[in-house]
């Protein structure tokens, strides 16, 4: 996986962290992962849409999903994601905003 992560501190000591995943062209985008780290196992994740096109991601409850969606021939469409993490506490932290792009060129 490449692409820039960004981390945002959650509420008492919980962080996560979130790769971007990279462009997709005729399919899914390649997998983003969100990483929680402190706070007390096990984690929950929900990956949230903040904004953008017509794109979900395809594993909503899981550390890491791919994201699609219908996109017209000769079309891209971004959205923008972040996945929050509750920890078996309750306590929650979220990760900064991912881009996913898809493409059908």
């Amino acid at each position: 996986m490449t692409g820039a992560v960004a981390a945002l501190a959650g509420g008492r000591g919980l962080s996560v962290t979130a790769n971007t995943p990279v462009s997709g062209v005729g399919a899914p985008t390649n997998a983003s992962t969100a990483v929680a780290t402190g706070g007390t196992p096990p984690y929950g994740h929900s990956w949230q849409k903040i904004s953008g096109d017509d794109l979900s991601p395809l594993s909503p409850i899981s550390a890491s999903t791919q994201f699609d969606g219908p996109v017209p021939g000769g079309e891209s469409f971004t959205a923008f994601f972040k996945c929050v993490v509750t920890d078996a506490l309750g306590r929650t932290g979220e990760s900064n905003p991912v881009a996913a792009t898809r493409s059908e060129f």
